[in-house]
């Protein structure tokens, strides 16, 4: 399966990327194909947020089956919005912990914001502009 890899960044020592290599280790031992950011240049920092995230994104809606969010996701705002478009695009959704074993490639999706299943119809019709 095809995994983007979400999760806190800004703020954090090493910019979190020893969580991130973690993480996608084990997802790729499970037998996933992951899309790590972090991999993606360390000087994160520096490069345009714009681009990062159109590049995330179109990653994400191009190529990914699920996402995979890291502890402390809830307090990224690039995480939140990678979340809201993996809801968008109906991906599977998998939490991860620092105790999560991956075990092959099915995962369960949910709604991460209520855990309940959402009605397109009734969310696009009650914010429309």
């Amino acid at each position: 399966m095809r995994v983007y890899l979400a999760g806190p960044m800004t703020g954090l020592p090493e910019m979190n990327f020893p969580a991130f290599h973690a993480a996608a280790h084990k997802l790729r031992a499970a037998g996933h194909e992951v899309f790590n950011p972090a991999e993606f240049g360390a000087d994160k920092s520096e490069a345009d947020r714009r681009s990062i995230l159109r590049d995330e994104l179109t990653w994400i809606c191009e190529c990914a089956e699920a996402i995979a969010l890291l502890p402390g996701w809830e307090m990224s705002s690039g995480a939140t919005a990678e979340l809201a478009l993996a809801n968008a695009l109906d991906l599977k959704v998998m939490r991860l912990t620092p105790a999560s074993r991956i075990i092959g490639p099915t995962m369960v999706h949910a709604n991460i914001a209520t855990d309940e299943p959402h009605d397109r119809r009734s969310y696009s019709a009650r914010y429309r502009t």
